[in-house]
């Protein structure tokens, strides 16, 4: 049985980023998969275009 939806993996490709700075952006999002099977989540193709343009977290650069 094939899931439809994307992995945290995929979503860091699709971005050219890496699956935790995707998680950072899911988490303080607040997006919900839209199903699960066994540990893995998959969520809707949107959520591409919703976490793209979130900043990233940490620690905002110094003024020089």
């Amino acid at each position: 049985m094939k899931m439809e939806g994307l992995t945290i993996r995929e979503i860091a490709e699709n971005l050219d980023i890496k699956p935790k700075a995707v998680m950072a952006r899911i988490l303080k999002h607040g997006i919900k998969p839209k199903a699960q099977a066994g540990r893995t989540n998959f969520y809707d193709y949107d959520v591409i275009d919703k976490i793209k343009d979130i900043d990233k977290a940490g620690r905002p650069k110094k003024d020089k």
